[in-house]
């Protein structure tokens, strides 16, 4: 046990450090600081009276649970400085690894990186290997690396918790690590790669940097519940080059001044789209049969879209908000159905309104062939020049076809 002015009994074999005291401790043993090494312990403790008074900064070699981190390692009601000073490593490591009330800063070194490594099967809530609850980290230099030995369950789940990524600082998943944000905030201004998938419920992402949503594998990132918000800022990047799932009912949420790219987004029924920044997306799939998708462009915004994709033979319902201007939304591969398209015929889709009425050409919906195969769909009323010119091409059209008649 390692006892910094707390209270001997309840906390043998872990770290205690008291209220209003701030400790270092520098290891360079090869194996480091071992927990909880007493027979029967089911986990070691880094633990402080408060995050507020109690500091601990770690610049040693590593602190390990006992019998090969084969138990959890928590990380309770203290503030967590984690430096690495020595040319060996510096990391913590447990079985599964979770951190409450607690409030962790990865700080700059120029020697190397910081590394959490969980090593064994976990016994924290769903086997996943770290949990953050009501915590914030802090990258604010160096990389933190989040490893994982386990052969499945590799996941992080971050709840009611802050991360923070400095402009110097990284944040690194071993590339078979998926992560759960849930009511959290993140703000990037560095880097944070390599997720092998993503689950976002009620969470903000503030870029000022670029965030890949990429995953290593075929998984995706998907949003299952809330209003999801990415706050592109200082010309911030949002990609997703495999795939996207918006669910039932679920909000996407864009805005800033930076741009987004999504390769392929699957919006489930009620799914809103709302876009704030310039946003690209090559094709957007219904999730489900007779999917409604709610799109808003926001002034400032542009959304493209290649396009959309019904489930299987039914009929995909696009409802566009009533401000929707020329040039906001546009569609580059779908020529051929949007030059003929008429809501009074059957379709595989239709542009809807909030109240999930089919939209009238020339009375709330207006689409505008572009030229090289791609038009501007809008709803805002246009100007009475604008209305004019689109009479006179229907008119053309109408006496085009009584002609072929």
């Amino acid at each position: 046990m390692i006892h910094l002015d707390g209270v001997y009994g309840e906390h043998a074999g872990d770290i205690w450090v008291g209220d209003g005291v701030s400790g270092t401790i520098t290891s360079a043993a090869d194996n480091g600081i071992y927990l909880q090494s007493q027979t029967g312990a089911s986990a070691g403790y880094i633990q402080g009276a408060s995050r507020d008074t109690s500091t601990l900064t770690f610049a040693g070699n590593a602190i390990s649970t006992a019998n090969n981190a084969e138990q959890d390692l928590y990380v309770k009601d203290i503030t967590l400085n984690m430096r690495r000073d020595l040319s060996s490593n510096n990391f913590i490591r447990g079985a599964g690894i979770c951190f409450e009330n607690a409030t962790v800063n990865i700080v700059y070194s120029d020697v190397g990186d910081t590394h959490f490594i969980s090593g064994g099967i976990s016994n924290l809530t769903e086997s996943r290997n770290y949990v953050f609850n009501n915590s914030t980290l802090n990258v604010e230099g160096g990389l933190l690396f989040l490893v994982s030995n386990q052969a499945s369950n590799r996941s992080v789940r971050f709840n009611s918790s802050e991360v923070v990524i400095s402009e110097t600082g990284s944040l690194k998943f071993n590339g078979n690590v998926s992560a759960v944000f849930d009511k959290t905030t993140v703000t990037i201004k560095g880097t944070m790669t390599q997720m092998r998938a993503s689950n976002l419920m009620n969470s903000t992402f503030n870029v000022y940097s670029s965030l890949d949503l990429t995953t290593t594998s075929a998984e995706t990132c998907t949003l299952s519940s809330g209003v999801n918000t990415f706050n592109l800022y200082n010309g911030g990047t949002l990609v997703c080059s495999k795939s996207m799932t918006v669910g039932s009912k679920v909000t996407f949420k864009v805005a800033g001044n930076g741009t987004a790219t999504i390769e392929n987004l699957t919006a489930n029924s009620g799914a809103i789209l709302d876009i704030g920044v310039s946003t690209s997306i090559a094709t957007l799939t219904a999730g489900a049969p007779d999917s409604i998708v709610n799109i808003a462009v926001a002034q400032g915004g542009q959304l493209t879209i290649g396009s959309f994709i019904p489930s299987g033979d039914s009929v995909m319902n696009i409802a566009l908000s009533d401000d929707i201007f020329d040039g906001q939304f546009i569609v580059t591969q779908m020529a051929d159905a949007l030059k003929m398209y008429d809501p009074t015929k059957e379709s595989s889709f239709y542009f809807v309104d909030d109240n999930g009425e089919k939209r009238v050409l020339g009375e709330n919906l207006w689409i505008k062939d572009l030229g090289s195969e791609t038009y501007s769909i809008y709803t805002a009323v246009p100007e009475p020049a604008q209305v004019a010119s689109f009479l006179a091409l229907m008119a053309l059209g109408f006496a085009a076809y009584r002609r072929r008649k």
